[in-house]
């Protein structure tokens, strides 16, 4: 008997988020692009909040420098508090450094990484 490979990117669901490709499907990434062609990821954390990370703009580039520039906070917190909403509510990006369990963290940096740098 053969095995079906999945396809992707996988057909969107009723709110238009789908899988851009197995590695994103397996960390619990979704997509979703919208009509003007900009693009969100998705991804839920513990306490099954809901993580929106939104795509920068190169002058976003120079907000993560001022955020960065003393040293205290580090580079993927700056990121973090210019495009991710968690429950719809933006943080700075000291909560990010401070507050969020490293696996939280570290299960954002996916959806940031993905969509603002690859």
């Amino acid at each position: 008997m053969e095995e079906t490979k999945k396809v992707y990117p996988t057909a969107p669901d009723a709110d238009g988020w789908f899988y851009e490709n197995e590695d994103e499907e397996t960390a619990g990434v979704q997509t979703r692009t919208y009509e003007n062609m900009s693009r969100a990821k998705r991804v839920f954390i513990s306490g099954n909040r809901e993580v929106m990370v939104r795509e920068l703009k190169g002058r976003d580039f120079s907000i993560i420098q001022d955020i960065t520039k003393d040293g205290k906070i580090g580079f993927e917190a700056a990121t973090m508090s210019l495009c991710v909403k968690i429950n719809d509510q933006g943080y700075p990006a000291e909560y990010y450094m401070d507050d969020l369990r490293l696996g939280d963290f570290s299960k954002i940096l996916i959806p940031v990484g993905r969509i603002n740098f690859s």
